[in-house]
């Protein structure tokens, strides 16, 4: 019998830890089971070959650290086209009020008779192209308002990059073309903007479509508008590149060119850079007014980007039609037919966009 006992306790639940009990009338005291610690899986570092492992660590370590590409970030877009939308807003103004001051950096010194190396005309063609760029400030801020929402897959943002794209290398094929205008000052100054421009639109158009494969978003729209200011936006869009493409064509008719034979002006190397210098302005609005025409044909001409471009476009009318009074005022450009019909249209179009601008509501479906 004790033999039996004893076996009992030695298989009882007691054995088990699980819970007291009693044998022989005595409470037995329950064993406390000790579970040793494991030790922590060791690290590939530090089952590596001394060489090999202090490798491994360091690609560890970098991995955790990596940061983000260039133009990656919403944010890092968003800042990048904010300096471009402040570079040509100061450039734009800086053109309109103070010409000669941007003359005078560019093409410093003077003649034989101590007159400055750049003719009568050049401070009027110099306002007109700070003019254009009123399209590429507005459309440079709507990329960053853009970008800090993450909305540049949306194909009117696509379109506008394009645009920019091509306005910039535009700027630089004007810049190549025209090596008898050179100066130091020049070379250093006039491809930089086109240059940061290029490269920022081109990165962050590259990077926002690897996200998505690397393909593009459905850019088409209508062969047709939709309504009537589609087909007003159209007319505007034809106009601006069929500007564009003037302004470089040799021989092409100029406002001015009544005003260079009766005033004895003669267009020189600057002159010409100057005028070939509004084709990418133009060629922007162009665009701009393109996406205009797509969004009256949605009925989205009250959101906020659109309402920017149609103001980037008063901008430029607003500044051309300055210019140009200036210029006939000054006996720069005659006051003919021709002449007063560009402040017309110019006038009409400033006031069609100023009208969306103000009074354009976006549709809620």
């Amino acid at each position: 019998m004790m033999l039996l006992s004893q076996r009992a306790v030695k298989a009882g639940p007691c054995s088990t830890g699980k819970r007291p009990c009693s044998a022989l009338g005595r409470t037995m005291p329950v064993p406390m089971r000790v579970t040793p610690s494991m030790p922590a899986p060791a690290s590939p570092c530090s089952q590596q070959h001394p060489v090999s492992r202090s490798v491994l660590c360091q690609a560890d370590q970098s991995s955790g650290d990596s940061s983000p590409g260039f133009l990656t970030t919403p944010e890092s877009q968003s800042q990048a086209f904010g300096v471009l939308a402040m570079t040509s807003g100061a450039l734009g103004v800086t053109a309109l009020l103070a010409p000669a001051l941007i003359l005078g950096v560019m093409f410093p010194g003077t003649n034989m008779i101590g007159d400055p190396i750049y003719g009568e005309l050049d401070p009027y063609y110099l306002r007109i192209a700070g003019a254009t760029l009123a399209i590429s400030a507005a459309v440079e801020y709507s990329l960053m308002d853009a970008a800090a929402a993450g909305r540049l897959r949306s194909a009117t943002y696509q379109r506008l990059m394009l645009g920019t794209i091509a306005k910039s290398a535009a700027y630089l094929a004007v810049f190549a073309t025209s090596a008898e205008a050179w100066t130091p000052a020049l070379m250093a100054l006039y491809p930089s903007a086109a240059v940061a421009a290029l490269v920022i639109n081109a990165s962050v158009l590259t990077n926002i479509n690897a996200q998505h494969g690397g393909s593009f978003p459905d850019l088409g729209m209508s062969l047709l508008p939709a309504g009537r200011d589609g087909w007003v936006y159209l007319g505007v869009s034809l106009m601006y590149l069929a500007t564009a493409v003037l302004c470089v064509v040799p021989d092409a008719p100029s406002l001015f060119a009544d005003a260079q034979v009766v005033g004895g002006f003669q267009d020189g190397p600057i002159s010409l850079l100057l005028r070939h210098t509004w084709a990418p302005g133009f060629l922007l609005a162009g665009v701009a007014a393109l996406n205009l025409r797509d969004a009256a044909d949605r009925d989205r001409l009250g959101a906020s980007t659109f309402k920017r471009l149609n103001l980037g476009l008063v901008g430029l009318e607003c500044g051309y039609v300055a210019c140009f009074l200036l210029a006939m005022v000054s006996r720069a450009a005659p006051a003919d037919l021709m002449g007063v019909s560009n402040v017309a249209v110019s006038l009409g179009i400033s006031s069609f966009c100023t009208w969306h601008w103000l009074w354009a509501q976006k549709s809620k479906k």
